[in-house]
């Protein structure tokens, strides 16, 4: 049983939500409607990856273990019946054959179209990066021969590891339902190129294919700092901050980059917490009110912030990190970048997940390691942001359908206000 129960109330445009992450009763429903010629066994039913909308509709991707192999399986429900039916026929008309299971199916009961990995309804070149394709092969300069999956976003995104016949990673490559990878590329290139030298590595962007919109980008050897314990840890979050302020410092040309509006994102994705959670309405309505009022004067001097500060997407390499993943860089304030990770380390607090030693101590390395390149962005300035990430952390809980965290809202949203006194 999960010691940690969705603390959400029931949504009647999406009520099959909580039956979606039942993944016992999943398993059964996957066991019966996936196979082609009858029911397969499904020996593990896992969850890799939950988008909720209260209001409008979940999608989920299911992990399953079959027969000795690995399939990834995503769900996406419909307001009824009729728009169900009409995605999975127009689904239907673009699939291909798996072998024993099917490629899309639709489940009537639950008003939820299921699709088998590669098969997407929106990311129509999956399966030309799951395989390897030969046009996508020749754009980087080393033997890609199989995929492995490392993330997806059903309708959104996938990541594969490319890899040579021995198992070697030779590069990643991410295919989007959009051009947006476009964009990443350009970017990514320039910040490459700056960081050389420097205390900063970029992954550096092999090519990009408009036709299969796939950006593909060299392999990073080292540890995440995810990974690290200790003393080890300390140092890697001293580099991290290191990094982002070489990040931060790299001169702002004038190319069309975009300007991160953190706090129009939010605004438009706090919407349909009060669908589920009434009780946090007035809270997060305040909240919103108060950082609506602070914004302007915690936005300081331009530079290119990474968008997606956390332990994942960083690198450790002996005495300095990598960056990886650039799909929300853009220019902003240098605050954004660091209040986000402030709030993250806050948040494993608050869910108990790290003390609060622990974080006090993993924040002092971070900034220790800012601050040995470029100033810290003013206080004030970081408290403003540090409290945008607290709230997109209560919004998270709901969107992301995390259980524990959806336990912890009001106590985020509280710490969120109090940032701002």
């Amino acid at each position: 049983m999960n010691p940690y129960p969705l603390a959400l109330a029931t949504d009647p445009v999406v009520p099959q939500r909580d039956e979606l992450m039942n993944l016992d009763a999943m398993a059964r429903r996957l066991s019966t409607i996936t196979g082609r010629h009858g029911p397969v066994s499904i020996r593990s039913c896992h969850l890799s990856c939950v988008s909720y909308r209260p209001g409008k509709r979940v999608r989920v991707v299911y992990r399953l273990e079959v027969n000795g192999r690995e399939l990834q399986v995503a769900a996406g429900t419909f307001r009824s019946k009729s728009r169900g039916e009409r995605a999975f026929l127009n689904a239907k008309e673009n699939a291909y054959c798996a072998g024993d299971f099917r490629s899309v199916a639709y489940d009537s009961e639950l008003e939820t179209v299921f699709c088998i990995f590669p098969h997407d309804r929106r990311i129509t070149n999956l399966s030309a990066v799951a395989g390897a394709h030969d046009d996508l092969t020749r754009l980087i300069n080393s033997p890609w021969a199989t995929s492995r999956l490392v993330d997806y976003y059903p309708e959104a995104s996938a990541v594969v590891e490319c890899l040579e016949d021995s198992g070697q990673i030779v590069a990643y490559a991410k295919v989007n339902a959009g051009d947006e990878g476009e964009r990443t590329y350009r970017i990514q290139e320039v910040l490459a190129r700056s960081a050389q030298s420097s205390r900063l590595q970029i992954a550096r962007p092999l090519a990009y294919s408009k036709q299969f919109r796939t950006l593909m980008v060299e392999p990073i050897v080292g540890e995440s700092i995810r990974s690290l314990t200790g003393a080890r840890l300390l140092a890697g979050l001293r580099a991290y901050g290191a990094a982002l302020a070489t990040l931060h410092s790299v001169p702002v040309n004038d190319g069309t980059w975009g300007i991160r509006d953190a706090l129009g994102r939010l605004l438009h994705r706090a919407g349909g917490i009060r669908v589920v959670r009434p009780d946090a309405e007035e809270a997060l309505v305040a909240l919103l009110e108060d950082l609506r009022l602070r914004w302007d004067e915690a936005s300081d001097e331009r530079v290119f912030v990474h968008g997606d500060t956390n332990e994942n997407n960083a690198i450790v390499q002996g005495d300095r990190v990598a960056l990886i993943d650039f799909d929300r860089t853009s220019l902003g304030p240098a605050g954004a970048d660091l209040g986000n990770f402030l709030g993250l380390l806050r948040y494993y607090r608050i869910l108990d997940l790290i003390t609060p030693q622990s974080e006090k101590a993993r924040a002092a390395a971070f900034l220790d390691g800012y601050a040995s390149v470029r100033p810290v962005p003013d206080r004030d300035s970081l408290r403003v942001h540090e409290s945008a990430a607290l709230a997109e952390r209560a919004v998270r809980a709901v969107t992301r359908l995390r259980a524990r965290a959806s336990q912890q809202i009001p106590s985020l949203l509280h710490e969120a206000r109090e940032l701002l006194r």
